[in-house]
């Protein structure tokens, strides 16, 4: 649950960036654009990481699943997804993107025992 709400705070703040915001960051403020990366990496390596070790420690999540490579293929740099050649904010609504990225995912990896109401 801690990790969907994450994500659900961070698509509110990303449909407000334009895919040049994070282009021009890179570009013309290089040290800003670090801390956005190592903030990005934290989020994704450290925090949803270790959240999803707990979900399966408590059996929440399937014996089988890689949580490492979930959080790469899933968590890490979900900004370069939703921009990378057209702002896929201006495509889908902010609800759609966050299902198909977060939820539908979730749901392939969580335990048939496992419910909350976003699983729902």
């Amino acid at each position: 649950m801690c990790v969907i709400l994450i994500y659900r705070r961070g698509f509110e703040y990303l449909k407000y960036f334009k895919p040049s915001f994070l282009f021009e960051l890179e570009k013309y403020y290089p040290k800003a654009s670090q801390l956005f990366d190592g903030f990005i990496e934290d989020l994704s390596n450290k925090t949803v990481f270790e959240l999803l070790t707990r979900a399966k420690a408590e059996s929440n999540i399937k014996a089988d699943v890689n949580i490492e490579l979930v959080v790469k293929i899933y968590f890490f740099r979900v900004d370069n997804l939703l921009f990378k050649s057209t702002n896929l904010f201006e495509l889908y609504t902010e609800e759609d993107l966050f299902k198909h990225l977060v939820i539908y995912n979730l749901k392939g990896i969580i335990s048939s025992n496992y419910t909350n109401q976003y699983m729902e």
